[in-house]
Parts: structure tokens; C-alpha cells; sequence
């Protein structure tokens, strides 16, 4: 199984999250994000500070979501 740092898992939850365009929910985005990474919805959210930001991001409202420094 291959292991993530945090800040690659909160990327790749933040690029499924854009490339839906936005129009996933964020329980939904961290469901699909688990699958691709063989993690679970829990592990996603657990590298976030809370629902909250996953929220924000999952409807593109979060500065992240703007942020040129995340470009993969």
C-alpha cells in the first residue's frame, strides 16, 4: 500500500474538488479522492482542520481554490 504525506492527500482532495468543477459535495469528493488513494472518506477528511474547509473547498469558496500555487 503505498503511503501519502498529508499535504499530497489535502492536493489530491483539492484537485477532485476543481476538476468537478466544483459540483460535488464535500462528502462526496472525499469518497471518490479515498477510492483512487485506497483511502477512506475518514482518512481524506482527517487531514483537514475541519468539515468546514472541506466544505468551503468542495464549492470552490476556499482561497485554496484560487491559489496559483496549486497547479500539479
Amino acid at each position: 500500500m503505498a503511503t501519502y504525506t498529508r499535504k499530497q492527500i489535502q492536493d489530491f482532495y483539492i484537485r477532485t474538488c476543481r476538476d468537478s468543477g466544483f459540483k460535488m459535495s464535500f462528502s462526496e469528493a472525499a469518497h471518490f479522492a479515498g477510492k483512487l488513494l485506497q483511502l477512506t472518506a475518514l482518512e481524506i477528511a482527517a487531514t483537514f482542520p475541519s468539515i468546514d474547509v472541506m466544505k468551503e473547498i468542495a464549492a470552490g469558496t476556499h482561497k485554496i481554490c484560487n491559489s496559483s500555487k496549486q497547479g500539479n
